[in-house]
């Protein structure tokens, strides 16, 4: 996860081959989260976010929940308090497939808990059947 500074700079962001080559594969990182943290006050705010991964970096995806999650917990435990937290994260703007992810953390005591939940553009849609008499890996009869 890198934090930017501005939305400007969320939106140019373009990794080059060159650079991901150089930098992100020695790493032994898959992918880059980048995000901006935007209208936050002490307990709650909206952030926009980036995911670029694979082939030098050139695949962006427009959702990714499990990064949400990650981010939702770092923010959580880098406040120094333990309070609940409410986010709502941006991303795929700039490819053109925006989606929403609603993350929350809160302390219940003992450890944080994060939820996400989100709305997202569905691209695709599909079925799969199985030849008469033959079942699937995970179907039931």
């Amino acid at each position: 996860m890198i934090e930017l500074d501005s939305l400007e700079a969320l939106r140019r962001a373009q990794p080059s081959a060159h650079v991901w080559s150089e930098w992100i594969t020695p790493s032994g990182f898959a992918q880059i989260y980048l995000y901006v943290t935007e209208n936050t006050s002490s307990d709650e705010g909206s952030i926009r976010t980036r995911m670029f991964s694979g082939q030098g970096g050139r695949r962006e995806d427009p959702a990714t929940g499990s990064a949400a999650s990650a981010l939702a917990g770092h923010l959580a435990v880098s406040s120094g308090t333990t309070g609940s937290y409410r986010w709502d994260i941006h991303q795929g703007v700039e490819m053109g497939r925006p989606s929403q992810i609603f993350a929350s953390a809160g302390f219940d005591g003992s450890d944080w808990v994060i939820r996400i939940a989100g709305k997202a553009v569905v691209v695709g849609t599909g079925m799969l059947k199985s030849a008469p008499g033959k079942t699937l890996p995970g179907q039931l009869d």
